[in-house]
């Protein structure tokens, strides 16, 4: 009896964390958006992409936790550990990703303008010595 009730509880306690799983990956999707723009058909790929990958982890963990079996307390759990992660985590985790993402713009930036110089160099360089 007591295994009975103790696996659904565990699975749904697992589901709830699925869902603050999928909503942090979906805040390091956000965050990037803020800082690189998109255009609306990127826009519209990343969603896609994000929507199979979703469908996909809930498909195998299903099967890994649940043999397969599609309950409502799965969904509910995982209903709950978005809204939770998104009302306690979500503003310091999407602050930490637009913090590195704008970092990591500005290193490529300098990487692309010391590239860029570097090229002119070497043209006006040829310039002068041809090879």
């Amino acid at each position: 009896m007591k295994e009975t009730v103790t696996d659904p509880l565990l699975f749904f306690l697992a589901s709830i964390l699925f869902g603050v799983c999928l909503q942090a990956i979906y805040d390091i999707i956000r965050g990037i958006r803020r800082v690189f723009y998109h255009k609306s058909v990127f826009l519209f790929i990343e969603d896609i992409g994000f929507g199979i990958f979703t469908a996909v982890m809930a498909f195998i963990f299903l099967c890994t936790y649940n043999d397969g079996e599609l309950r409502g307390f799965f969904f509910l759990g995982i209903v709950i550990g978005m809204i939770l992660y998104y009302q306690l985590c979500s503003k310091f985790l999407l602050r930490a990703v637009i913090h590195i993402t704008e970092k990591l713009k500005k290193i490529i930036r300098q990487f692309e303008k010391d590239e860029i110089l570097a090229k002119d160099k070497r043209r006006k360089f040829r310039l002068f010595f041809p090879p």
